[in-house]
């Protein structure tokens, strides 16, 4: 499946907030669920194009504002759903 330019260029900014704890810190209430968000944090970017434009995709057509922070946050719902429920990634 061919990846749209924009996409792309949604997938490199998504993947700089996954990349970047000093930039984007993920903070909830759940010690556990924290912790593996983390470890998501550090196995997601690894991962194939179509990892991210998927969610991406369905993201913006479902009205999710197209900024780094936001998609990031909904490819943690939409890989973990309830899980990672209550994590967010937020700008420092």
């Amino acid at each position: 499946m061919k990846t749209s330019k924009e996409t792309r260029f949604l997938i490199a900014l998504v993947k700089e907030v996954f990349r970047s704890p000093s930039k984007y810190e993920l903070v909830g209430l759940n010690p556990e669920a924290l912790a593996e968000a983390e470890e998501f944090r550090t196995w997601l970017p690894n991962q194939t194009e179509q990892h991210f434009a998927d969610p991406i995709e369905e993201a913006i057509e479902n009205g999710i504002q197209a900024d780094s922070v936001s998609l990031a946050n909904y490819l943690l719902w939409w890989y973990q759903e309830d899980h990672f429920e209550s994590i967010k990634f937020v700008a420092i």
